[in-house]
């Protein structure tokens, strides 16, 4: 595997793992989480994946 395909495929393990995180959170986490996310730029994946979370 090239080492983009090692960092996509990290990359999408990160961001399953962070909205699965945010997804079994209660409401005072889910809270934390809104904070993190309005910290975060808009094109950010972690954002993104926050939001996929919450939604």
């Amino acid at each position: 595997m090239h080492s983009f395909g090692a960092r996509a495929a990290a990359g999408d393990i990160v961001r399953v793992a962070v909205t699965d995180a945010v997804r079994c959170s209660l409401t005072a986490g889910r809270s934390a989480w809104r904070r993190v996310a309005k910290g975060l730029p808009a094109g950010d994946p972690v954002r993104a994946a926050i939001v996929a979370g919450l939604s």
